[in-house]
């Protein structure tokens, strides 16, 4: 993961099991990265982020109200 990738990946961990705004991702991202972020920048750092922990037992869930939240528990009866 490049600073990025692992500043989002440290604020859902921060927050586990607890929805986190994008927005407060993006800060994130911001202030890893030392530049203001893009549009879709979030969006397309958790679908690498998601990708890069495909065989972790967790997950990266999205929420209502453009929510995510991180579960490294695996589901039950999953």
């Amino acid at each position: 993961l490049d600073a990025g990738g692992f500043a989002l990946l440290w604020r859902l961990l921060e927050r586990e099991g607890v929805p986190v705004s994008r927005e407060e991702l993006g800060a994130a991202l911001t202030a890893a990265t030392g530049r203001e972020r893009e549009s879709g920048a979030v969006a397309r750092r958790l679908a690498v982020l998601k990708k890069a922990l495909a065989k972790w037992p967790g997950e990266i869930e999205s929420a209502r109200g453009g929510l995510c939240r991180l579960v490294s528990a695996p589901k039950r009866g999953a």
